[in-house]
């Protein structure tokens, strides 16, 4: 996707360009580790490089933490290289367990001090409070297997992209996948990214136990999917609901937020992306039906993508989120899935 850099003198269409190697892309997110995070995400700073994980686990690209003592490992790699898109969730595996098997004070000595020199760049050495706060939530977490995988690459291809959601939906594993495209222009090079898979989020706080998710397991069992669809996912904070013949990256979905559960209908990847004007359209149409709900289209979202979002009013029953995704259905499914068999029809 072309990327327009404008001035008030001229204005340039800039291409996508390749990484010279993986070395380039490590460089670039080891100087900017906030590539890899969103805006209102806890900031984060570099531990490690070429970090040598125990257990035979491999060498890790990067190792990040961020201020709530959250640590990420960070794989990069190019769609080019060929490695096989097993073999690179294999390694995101061993590098979750491997991680697993340090206490904060053991990974800090193997690092040089890796943990708390970042933990007073991003706090400050002069809260040596906070900067303890996190280390002791750092080694909690670590007990608890609460850090998180980052898969950066240069392009995501359909299938990564597809193992990626899977393995989040389906276990408590968070796994992020982060596109960074690179664009040069004269004297500068720009990268943009795109968070295509968000991840699990855990509580930051490791040592209090993860809520039990009541309201989205009662959610589902009053749901009756209609003919066609059906619910997916174990992830805590929401459930997948999928449209037959319509690709992963586009479904609705039952999101978990504070106390009430909201119904949604998302397009997460560009592809699907096409569509996006009729959702768009949609909004008003799904807003005068459900008028005690706030309905927004939000894009972009996740950076690449865009959600129709039916946000419950405070006091609202599970039965009504049920009912709501009902009329979210009715009103979306066909126009979406008449918008999509179009867009497919211009790629024969």
């Amino acid at each position: 996707m072309p990327l327009i850099r404008t001035t008030s003198k001229f204005s340039q269409t800039l291409q996508p360009q390749r990484y010279t190697s993986e070395r380039e892309l490590q460089d670039i997110i080891e100087k900017h580790p906030e590539l890899l995070v969103d805006e209102n995400e806890a900031r984060v700073a570099l531990v490690s490089r070429e970090f040598v994980l125990p257990s035979g686990a491999g060498r890790l690209d990067l190792l990040l933490v961020d201020e709530t003592g959250r640590l990420s490992a960070v794989e990069v790699k190019l769609e080019r290289n060929g490695q096989s898109r097993r073999e690179v969730f294999a390694q995101v595996f061993d590098y979750a367990s491997a991680l697993a098997e340090y206490q904060v004070t053991e990974l800090n000595e193997n690092t040089g001090g890796g943990v708390e020199k970042a933990l007073r760049q991003l706090l400050g050495a002069d809260n040596p409070n906070a900067v303890e706060d996190a280390r002791l939530n750092c080694d909690r977490m670590l007990r608890a297997g609460s850090q998180r995988v980052v898969i950066a690459v240069d392009s995501a291809p359909d299938d990564l992209v597809r193992i990626v959601r899977f393995a989040n939906d389906h276990s408590d594993l968070d796994i992020r996948l982060v596109e960074i495209e690179k664009y040069v222009a004269k004297n500068e090079s720009i990268f943009v990214p795109r968070l295509l898979v968000q991840g699990n989020e855990h509580e930051a706080k490791a040592s209090e136990p993860r809520p039990i998710i009541h309201n989205l397991i009662e959610v589902v069992r009053l749901f009756t999917p209609p003919s066609g669809i059906t619910v997916h996912g174990r992830a805590r904070h929401y459930r997948a609901v999928r449209v037959a013949g319509w690709p992963a990256s586009m479904h609705y979905e039952f999101l978990s937020s504070g106390d009430q559960i909201h119904p949604e209908l998302h397009l997460e990847s560009k592809n699907v992306m096409r569509v996006a004007p009729v959702v768009e359209g949609l909004a008003q149409t799904v807003a005068s039906a459900l008028p005690e709900c706030n309905v927004q289209w939000v894009t972009p979202w996740q950076r690449v993508g865009g959600r129709l979002r039916v946000s419950m009013p405070n006091g609202a029953e599970l039965r009504d989120s049920v009912a709501a995704m009902y009329k979210l259905i009715e009103l979306t499914k066909q126009p979406v899935a008449s918008s999509w068999n179009e867009a497919a029809k211009l790629d024969q």
